[in-house]
């Protein structure tokens, strides 16, 4: 339940680029933030993994 507000963002980027994309508008600001987004997880899980452990461990 904690994590399906992260969820959320990637669903609405990538919808409205695809949707854009077909109706022949401008979708590269939908893919730049998506990727930004993704980009953005990938730099931030290893520390959120980290937390977890040590969390867990003591």
């Amino acid at each position: 339940m904690l994590v399906l507000p992260l969820f959320v963002p990637p669903v609405v980027f990538g919808a409205g680029a695809l949707s854009a994309y077909a109706q022949g508008l401008p979708w590269t600001a939908g893919a730049a933030y998506l990727a930004a987004y993704s980009l953005a997880a990938v730099a931030l899980t290893p520390f959120a993994m980290a937390a977890a452990v040590r969390n867990a461990l003591g």
